[in-house]
């Protein structure tokens, strides 16, 4: 009995937008490609690491190149392969069992299929017309979306994790403790992210499709943040690296992460007190902070130096 491809089927019939799309086999391994709308070759096919192509002509035409740049290793599958025939795509799936019943990225996040969030986010920005791109610096990452060619303008697209030091892109989604931190980016100037549950990734790429709609204004994304924070509470502030903030204690004899006490919370924003003299002078009082500079205390480093 022949062996049904849909995911590859209308990959291939509608194209994949000049970026990777991927398809789950079966048996959990993975393949992307890149192909133009109704072609019979695509242009590139990445297999991931796990994943054999077959001793034929068709997978003949490998980037050793483009392996070596990104860390592949030989022995391990996976690897680059350009101009396959698109039939030569679909036999290796069937050869896999064909494609996993599991294809969407929302619900392949929720049953941990090991997809890193740039693949999830790059596929779900693809379907919306929305080319996003991969940058990375002194072990961040983080995707460039969006940009306009005239002027620049783009969104940053990445993992935040609130006890972390790190953006990212390049790991897989941990539902229970990532979000996803969006900024537009206007005349060079990065204004502060938006943030959404990791599970509500369409949210977050319907957000980014209507600012760019709307000629990328020069003002924030409409992210939603709902934490049950409440007063009496003992919590952390994030400084604008997204760390918890480090001062001297009250001797001046050390570093220590300051834990702050709700007093109030008006009109969405969280009024704080805290024991340490100086950072109640420096971060107590105003119009309080916004809950996506909160979060729950987590163990620290020993000597707080990751935290200055």
């Amino acid at each position: 009995m022949a062996i049904s491809t849909p995911r590859l089927d209308s990959l291939t019939a509608d194209g994949t937008n000049g970026t990777f799309a991927r398809v789950r086999l079966a048996d959990d391994l993975m393949l992307a490609l890149k192909v133009a709308p109704g072609a019979d070759v695509a242009g590139e096919v990445g297999l991931l690491p796990g994943l054999f192509p077959p001793a034929t002509e068709a997978w003949a035409n490998e980037d050793r190149q483009e392996d070596w740049l990104t860390g592949g290793a030989f022995g391990q599958g996976g690897g680059l392969y350009l101009d396959v025939p698109v039939q030569a795509v679909r036999d290796l799936v069937a050869q896999h069992g064909g494609e996993h019943a599991i294809q969407d990225l929302p619900s392949l996040i929720e049953a941990g299929g090991g997809v890193n969030a740039a693949q999830c986010a790059i596929e779900a920005l693809a379907a919306r017309g929305i080319s996003a791109q991969i940058d990375e610096d002194a072990g961040n990452s983080w995707l460039v979306v969006g940009e306009d060619a005239d002027t620049g303008s783009h969104t940053v697209l990445c993992l935040f994790r609130g006890n972390d030091d790190e953006t990212v892109v390049l790991r897989v989604p941990d539902l229970d403790r990532d979000d996803w931190h969006a900024a537009t980016v206007v005349n060079g100037a990065e204004l502060l992210p938006a943030v959404w549950p990791v599970g509500q990734l369409g949210d977050c790429v319907e957000a980014i499709a209507a600012w760019i709609a709307e000629g990328r204004p020069a003002r924030s994304l409409a992210g939603t943040v709902a934490p049950d924070y409440a007063v009496g509470e003992r919590v952390w502030l994030k400084n604008n690296n997204g760390v918890p903030i480090v001062t001297m204690n009250n001797t001046h004899t050390s570093h220590e992460t300051v834990t702050f006490t709700i007093q109030a919370i008006n009109n969405g924003r969280y009024e704080l007190d805290t024991d340490n003299k100086l950072a109640r002078r420096r971060h107590c009082g105003g119009s309080g902070v916004p809950a996506d500079r909160l979060m729950r205390p987590q163990a620290a480093p020993e000597d707080g130096s990751a935290r200055r």
